[in-house]
């Protein structure tokens, strides 16, 4: 300590008392019970409620007999409503607050600083040492009490800080109790996770761990989940799969003896069990890891692309051609509506070693797939692009480069979305998809596409109806809104982002059409000239590199 001289404000706190009443209701019976004014300390003595707002607002909580709850003020007018035949209750309403008082010079010994006191605002609680509060809430509640002249009067004014003092001190032995669990808890996770590092053969269970992290087997599986976030056997078995994968890659052993050394006791359930955590056979992922294999990926080329691995065939549309912007003008093409109809012969021509596919095809095409080569089916909606690149970064022992490449788009998309908000500010941003027959507006709701790099990467300030968020049409679903030709006559986003689909044009040309109307021309993004043509499979694609070149895009067409 070391004394020091200095101007200082001393805080100290500020209390009013209100009023006391005890309070008797019945069944389904509300009662309006604060002031927003004041603090609101309710007590129940018998029966149970539930605090609501004025006007049924749920989310409340019920409370019940030997449990208390302190209100804030200047919160919401809050009621009770009785749950049992009969409800009493204590209220009583106060002021307390933390301000500043004086400003002074002084010397001054410097010591340790020690938290202010918890206020568990808010939340329903339990009484402890429940006949001294009451004691004190009898002798609160005493007629002699209210007169403000009394001593009465300023002795309740102690004795109700004291309540207020054991509640605070309760409530803080709590946050103690429960931080020194926490660390407890989380010391025995560690030490069950490091005997699994190095007896993850064994057939461990639960109890076993339960034991080795001195928690009670009910209790285990819930706190390890939440530490983790995986149950134990699910973590345990993610475990054998790296060490199994491990071993795949750097060693020759045959997969009945990769399977007995992380715990397994046959190869086919090893197999089955690395292809659901995996997502493809062992034998695939040990030749993914040492040779450049031959990958079909319909629509999924940007990934593999963006590591490195080369695609066999690549995806066509009769309408929207192919992905362009990947600059595969040497690989060979397959129609898109060989997947319709699983009429599979370019695929087969191209001998995958691979076939890999999202899960919104139909069950016939995947059976085709199984028959020309090994396929894989990706649980993840596209949307989770990030899952999707990291997933094929293990397929391909390309793990590493999967995690860099993140990294550098999320740099490049950080430093894109601070000069394009410095440059917008407030101003608005949608996205269009335009066909011969429909408008469709995409919402910052669903993700996906264009508005995750619009909205979530850059952080631009998407444009929202002010009408009905519902689809008059029928062709919305929350993440598009299909426009009615008066809905898009109100649009008054500042900048729109266009792609044109010319899936329903029965001649060329004919989704450009509505650029010449007078609803279009009255646009005031158009008028403003702040309407930006895209390439349509680059904006309608979600892949690392598609995405990418939307940043690009975007800061070029805004001149940024």
């Amino acid at each position: 300590m070391r004394e020091n001289s200095l101007i200082a404000v001393k805080e100290s706190y500020r209390f009013e008392w209100g009023e006391a009443r005890h309070i008797r209701i019945r069944e389904h019976e509300t009662v309006i019970c604060q002031d927003a004014r004041f603090d609101l300390l309710i007590i129940v003595r018998n029966g149970a409620a539930r605090l609501q707002g004025r006007d049924g607002e749920k989310g409340r909580g019920d409370i019940q007999s030997g449990q208390f709850v302190w209100l804030r003020a200047n919160s919401a007018e809050i009621s009770l409503m009785a749950l049992s035949p009969v409800c009493e209750y204590d209220v009583f309403s106060f002021q307390f607050r933390f301000e500043q008082v004086e400003v002074l010079t002084r010397p001054f010994i410097e010591e340790p600083e020690f938290p202010e006191a918890a206020v568990p605002y808010g939340q329903v609680l339990e009484l402890r040492t429940y006949a001294k509060a009451v004691e004190l809430v009898e002798e609160l509640l005493q007629p002699s009490c209210l007169d403000a002249t009394s001593q009465q009067f300023y002795y309740r004014y102690l004795r109700f800080q004291e309540l207020l003092l054991m509640i605070i001190s309760w409530h803080e032995q709590q946050l103690r109790q429960a931080a020194a669990e926490a660390d407890d808890a989380s010391a025995g996770i560690g030490r069950s996770i490091q005997y699994m590092n190095v007896y993850y053969s064994d057939a461990l269970t639960v109890e076993q761990l339960a034991d080795i992290a001195w928690i009670e087997p009910w209790k285990y599986p819930r706190l390890f989940k939440e530490i983790t976030g995986k149950s134990p056997l699910q973590y345990l078995n993610d475990m054998r799969m790296d060490k199994a994968k491990q071993l795949l890659v750097s060693g020759e052993d045959k997969l009945s003896g990769i399977a007995q050394q992380i715990g397994f006791a046959n190869e086919y359930y090893f197999s089955r069990r690395f292809k659901q955590t995996i997502g493809i056979a062992p034998g695939q992922y040990r030749r993914n890891h040492r040779e450049q294999p031959r990958i079909v990926a319909p629509y999924l080329e940007d990934f593999l692309v963006a590591l490195g691995v080369m695609p066999v065939a690549q995806y066509w549309h009769a309408k929207w051609g192919k992905q362009d912007y990947l600059q595969l003008s040497q690989t060979p093409v397959f129609n898109e509506m060989e997947l319709a109809t699983a009429s599979l012969h370019a695929i087969a021509d191209s001998r995958p070693d691979l076939i890999l596919l999202m899960d919104h095809y139909d069950d016939t095409l995947y059976k085709q797939c199984r028959r020309i080569s090994h396929t894989c089916v990706l649980p993840e909606s596209t949307n989770e692009w990030r899952v999707v690149l990291r997933r094929f970064g293990d397929f391909f022992g390309r793990g590493e480069l999967a995690e860099r490449i993140l990294l550098e788009y999320e740099a490049k998309a950080d430093a894109a979305g601070v000069a394009l908000r410095r440059k917008l500010r407030s101003e608005t941003v949608a996205f269009l998809r335009v066909s011969a027959d429909y408008v469709l507006m995409y919402t910052d709701c669903g993700g996906g596409f264009a508005v995750s790099v619009l909205y979530e990467d850059l952080g631009l300030q998407p444009y929202r109806l002010s009408w009905t968020e519902e689809s008059s049409s029928g062709l919305g679903d929350g993440k598009m809104i299909a426009l009615s030709e008066e809905e898009l006559s109100q649009l008054s986003a500042d900048h729109l982002f266009v792609v044109f689909d010319k899936w329903h044009s029965g001649q060329p040309g004919e989704e450009r059409m509505l650029l010449s109307s007078q609803v279009w021309q009255g646009l005031a993004a158009v008028r403003k000239r702040q309407v930006y043509e895209m390439d349509f499979l680059t904006w309608m694609n979600n892949g690392v590199i598609s995405n990418g070149k939307k940043i690009d895009d975007i800061m070029r067409v805004l001149a940024i």
